[in-house]
């Protein structure tokens, strides 16, 4: 981060509304103000009320009433706000207590952050963008939100918003603007966005369950939060900032998803939202030097993320200067590995989109009486910069386009520490020959000035060559031979392979980390999950006997009848099943006991008189005719 730091008009945005405590204290203050006067108003011309301050005679007698009832009721009004932002404080004091309380963290999965020590000597050029969003070309078809299509008939984005908790102002006006209109909004909250009556419930079901502090509890907070989107109407948010946010919405909108995430997590979390999202919003209005958070998830936004899928927020009073040295600081700590580490000139894009709007409020001499200064977004200006940024998603790095109102683009700081240098050198080689440096601002750098003899062909370039880059393939549905050479054609290599319970055959790929389209340097690993030949036997134990072959041939298995029960359950139905639900191989036979219908009951008969007992008579035997034998002829002679 750089040392110098932005202009003061920088961090206005942060003085526009009061911290909880000091709302308190006032409030507390203007109470007991409050009171005092109902006090005196009533003692005034009593007989308590001192004899040296006499009322004046012409004063109406029932002025001290209505003084008194008028202060009472601002001393109602100060009370209501003191008990609000109290509890609110108190709720914000206690939720940090909790997160520093160490019987809570050894309730936690340790996860600590190892910072990359590997940084990229030489990343790509950069150039940042300033872009005032009330400039840009604004849509004009739009279409209401459903679970298929967003607000410009498009598919749904899922969007990152990283910011400052302090900015409580920008937290409210980022909820009222467009960008719900265009895709799921995920967000880390902070103890300042619990509720009371949440609080409540934290307090009885325990606060170790409250935040997110694994994987599989962010996957599954990510997998619960994406619910169907809102229709038009008047929606309410309790869990973005410090109060309720209320916003009109014309065409509908999708549910924000907010995560509490548990200090030795979000570290990871803000990585595992790089990697699932489509684009990123890094709200940068009131950041500053000592904004530890903030600064590193700008690293890990410039190391996880391309930069061209995202949107650097500022408002009307930001710096913008000292907002662009800070991404090209943070752009030269680069990590290796990052998506923007290839390729040739990279683009940053800062946006401004609220402004501030001061109401003067002046009595009938014109005297000013009160001033107060409000953040405000205009919902068109923030649809037209969405609908940018899903231009800018759906088109790839290859056919990035810089929005339209740009300010334009500002030459990087490194290249112009090498014109210095340059400078420099010519300055003691050619013996004090004077060199004039010139800025530019437009969208492209000046080209060489025209020279009436060609240019010397350019000299071979020295040192090593940028590696090539790659985009990761739809490898599920492929066998694990035909991913690898697919990989293998684009530059990757399979990395790790990890097997999953499926019904799909062995070595299918089920998934791949990092997913498809993700971009990467030339030689880097992708890891597959592959089908490993067995799933899990679903159960089908009180499903009807076609449901449950049906299920069981779905899930790869065989089934096959071992018996029938009769009266254990209703006919037709599967009473036991063997093996039970747990893992098995692809093709087994699973046997199933099936409920019969019960025997018919036999219908009564009358009885038949028994017969009397007779003497059994023997069989006749039949005769067996026993061949006679033929006597052989007798030979006699003739005389």
């Amino acid at each position: 981060m750089n040392a110098d730091g932005p202009r003061w008009r920088h961090r206005t945005v942060m003085r526009l509304e009061a911290s909880r405590k000091a709302a308190t204290v006032v409030s507390a203050f203007f109470a007991v103000f409050a009171g005092t006067v109902v006090v005196i108003a009533l003692l005034y011309g009593s007989g308590d009320w001192p004899y040296d301050w006499p009322p004046p005679a012409t004063q109406p007698t029932r002025a001290p009433g209505i003084v008194a009832l008028v202060a009472l009721g601002l001393v109602l009004l100060a009370l209501g706000s003191t008990l609000v932002n109290g509890r609110r404080w108190h709720i914000h004091a206690e939720m940090t207590r909790v997160l520093e309380d160490p019987a809570v963290r050894r309730l936690l999965p340790d996860r600590s952050w190892t910072p990359q020590p590997s940084r990229v000597l030489a990343p790509p050029e950069l150039y940042v963008h300033t872009v005032q969003a009330s400039r840009m070309t604004r849509p004009r078809e739009l279409a209401r939100v459903t679970a298929e299509h967003n607000v410009l008939g498009r598919r749904p984005l899922r969007l990152a918003y990283l910011r400052l908790f302090e900015n409580q102002p920008r937290s409210r006006t980022f909820i009222e603007g467009a960008w719900r209109e265009f895709g799921y909004v995920h967000f880390l909250r902070s103890a300042q966005s619990v509720s009371p009556a949440e609080f409540r419930r934290l307090k009885r079901t325990g606060f170790a369950g409250a935040f997110v502090s694994s994987p599989a509890e962010l996957e599954a907070a990510l997998r619960d939060g994406a619910g169907p989107p809102a229709g038009r109407g008047l929606h309410s948010f309790r869990e973005v900032a410090g109060t309720t946010v209320r916003s009109w919405d014309r065409y509908g909108g999708y549910p924000p998803v907010p995560l509490l995430c548990h200090g030795s997590f979000w570290r990871q979390a803000v990585d595992m939202l790089l990697d699932r999202m489509d684009g990123v919003l890094l709200d940068l209005s009131g950041f500053g030097p000592g904004n530890e958070g903030t600064g590193y998830e700008l690293q890990r936004v410039i190391d996880r993320f391309p930069m061209e899928r995202v949107v650097l927020l500022a408002d009307g009073h930001s710096d913008l200067e000292w907002l662009g040295r800070t991404v090209q600081a943070a752009w030269e700590r680069m990590a290796t590995g990052s998506p923007n580490a290839t390729g040739g000139v990279r683009h940053a894009v800062i946006a401004v989109t609220d402004y501030f709007q001061t109401t003067v409020q002046r009595d009938s001499h014109g005297t000013e009486t009160s001033r107060r200064t409000r953040l405000v977004a205009r919902r068109s200006e923030t649809r037209a910069l969405a609908a940018w940024l899903q231009d800018s998603v759906e088109g790839g790095p290859g056919r990035w386009v810089a929005p339209s109102g740009t300010g334009g683009a500002r030459w990087p700081t490194r290249q112009v520490a090498a014109v210095a240098v340059a400078a420099l050198a010519l300055l003691a080689v050619g013996g004090g020959v004077p060199l004039v440096a010139t800025s530019w601002s437009g969208p492209d750098p000046p080209g060489p000035p025209p020279r009436t003899a060609p240019d010397p062909p350019d000299p071979p370039t020295v040192g090593p060559t940028r590696p090539p880059v790659a985009v990761v393939p739809v490898l599920i549905g492929h066998t694990q031979r035909e991913a690898t050479a697919m990989l293998r054609a684009l530059g990757l290599r399979v990395g790790h392979t990890r097997p999953q319970l499926s019904a799909e055959p062995a070595g299918t790929v089920l998934g791949s980390a990092p997913p498809a389209d993700t971009v990467l340097a030339a030689g880097q690993a992708v890891d597959l999950a592959l089908a490993s030949g067995r799933n899990r036997v679903p159960d089908v134990v009180g499903n009807a006997y076609a449901d449950a072959v049906r299920k069981l041939n779905k899930a790869g298995f065989q089934a096959r009848i071992g018996q029938q029960a009769a009266g254990a359950g209703e006919p037709g139905t599967v009473v036991e099943q063997d093996p039970g639900p747990q893992p098995a191989d692809l093709g087994s036979t699973v046997d199933l006991v099936v409920a019969a219908p019960p025997d018919p009951t036999p219908e009564p008969t009358t009885p038949s008189p028994t017969p009397s007992p007779t003497t059994p008579v023997p069989p006749t035997p039949t005769p067996t005719l026993t061949p006679t034998p033929t006597p052989p002829p007798t030979l006699s002679s003739t005389p």
